[in-house]
């Protein structure tokens, strides 16, 4: 789904089926910076991104983050928080049984999905 504005792939860090990075191709490090014509199409380019992942991965839950503190580039994490996920997670975390805290799960699935430490 790449195009002339932005640029659609698989985080390669995390080895999670549909977890996908989506980054403008304007380098710029805050969405306040992008030109107009990327804030026109930005709202598009995430909608589809998560279309994607529901279609693919069938997620209980699609996340869509963008933090800036790993790479200074603009880009947006979406990540979808899947059954298997989730219970796998909240073995970990079973206070969190009626209400997930997603940055959390986020950085968890990081850590225990992390292509590095797996191999």
């Amino acid at each position: 789904m790449n195009n002339k504005y932005f640029k659609l792939e698989q985080c390669y860090s995390c080895k999670i089926p549909g977890y996908i990075i989506l980054t403008p191709i304007y380098k710029c490090s805050s969405i306040d910076e992008l030109p107009k014509e990327y804030l026109d199409r930005l709202g598009e380019e995430l909608s589809n991104a998560i279309k994607i992942v529901k279609e693919k991965v069938n997620p209980v839950k699609v996340y869509c983050l963008q933090f800036g503190e790993g790479s200074e580039q603009l880009h947006f994490h979406i990540f979808p928080r899947t059954k298997e996920i989730t219970e796998k997670y909240l073995e970990v975390y079973p206070e969190q049984k009626d209400l997930i805290h997603g940055p959390m799960l986020l950085e968890w699935a990081r850590r225990e999905y992390n292509e590095e430490e797996m191999k």
